[in-house]
């Protein structure tokens, strides 16, 4: 729930101006952080998981204009999914895969 509740606030930000974005980023940021520290009870490959640090790092990259710590979130993803990815099933793992590769392709063109 909480990371559709920043998607929608994201998303919001993106298009809105003033202190109308200024709101939509405080409160994307707000869900998207009580939603890191939500997943962090569940295995750092869990699509969900994934989904969500996804999500919060370009909400990071393209609202907030913070590309480093967006980097720092989608590498810190992507490096415990990997240690983690082992315990999923056969199609968790498939899901986190291609989650996994959305966050490198991301890490890619922001080092640009």
């Amino acid at each position: 729930y909480l990371k559709m509740q920043g998607d929608y606030h994201r998303y919001a930000a993106e298009f809105a101006q003033g202190e109308a974005r200024a709101s939509s980023a405080q409160k994307a940021a707000a869900a998207y952080q009580a939603g890191m520290e939500e997943a962090k009870s569940m295995s750092a490959a869990h699509p969900i998981h994934l989904g969500l640090a996804l999500n919060f790092s370009v909400f990071q990259h393209e609202v907030l204009q913070e590309t480093v710590p967006a980097q720092t979130t989608a590498t810190t993803a992507y490096n415990n999914a990997v240690n983690d990815l082992p315990g999923l099933s056969e199609e968790a793992q498939a899901d986190a895969q291609l989650t996994m590769q959305l966050l490198m392709d991301n890490l890619q063109l922001w080092q640009q």
